[in-house]
């Protein structure tokens, strides 16, 4: 596994100035039409200072992956994402920031000749509380874990390096993120 700093730094040097992705995607063609989605990073961190993410299932093949879907109309960019942490996972928070923490793309074949390349931008989603009962409880599994393991079982490896330079950050004792969560934990 990668250290905090590389996570970071190979996270980070995908971003061109105005923070868009620039990678060359070899999967893409010059017909491929990039569909873009939303997606939350839930995190949490314990009363012994530990960050957990929690991840999802997909419906299908039961891959874990982030929550993430469609842009909603007349919802951010981050509302679409704190929405779809709800739907697909019960959860209830906020979405830490106005802007995403990174993204990453993947392939989804439509049929036998067509594939489509999606964009996700990730955000940030402090999780306050998971409630019993939600809309896809019963199409997906929700499982929390250490951010190192939650890497090594997502299957797009953007979404891996994110988990881990978003983690990073998170465990640097003064960091404001972490600070901001544990002021919102002790308010709750």
């Amino acid at each position: 596994m990668k250290g905090c700093a590389d996570a970071v730094e190979h996270a980070l040097e995908f971003l061109d100035p105005t923070g868009q992705d620039s990678r060359s995607i070899k999967m893409a063609r010059t017909e491929d039409t990039i569909l873009y989605q939303f997606g939350a990073l839930p995190f949490s961190i314990t009363e012994h200072g530990e960050v957990r993410v929690l991840l999802v299932t997909t419906r299908g093949r039961r891959d874990w992956i982030i929550p993430k879907g469609w842009p909603i109309r007349n919802l951010t960019a981050g509302a679409t994402a704190a929405r779809e942490a709800y739907e697909e996972a019960g959860l209830l928070g906020t979405v830490v920031g106005e802007e995403p923490i990174g993204f990453y793309r993947y392939e989804k074949r439509r049929n036998a000749r067509k594939a489509a390349i999606h964009e996700v931008s990730v955000f940030l989603f402090a999780v306050e509380r998971q409630l019993r009962k939600w809309p896809e409880k019963t199409e997906r599994q929700t499982r929390w874990f250490a951010p190192a393991e939650a890497s090594t079982l997502v299957a797009p490896a953007g979404l891996a390096d994110i988990l881990q330079a978003a983690t990073c950050h998170l465990l640097v004792p003064n960091h404001p993120l972490r600070n901001r969560h544990r002021a919102s934990e002790a308010r709750g």
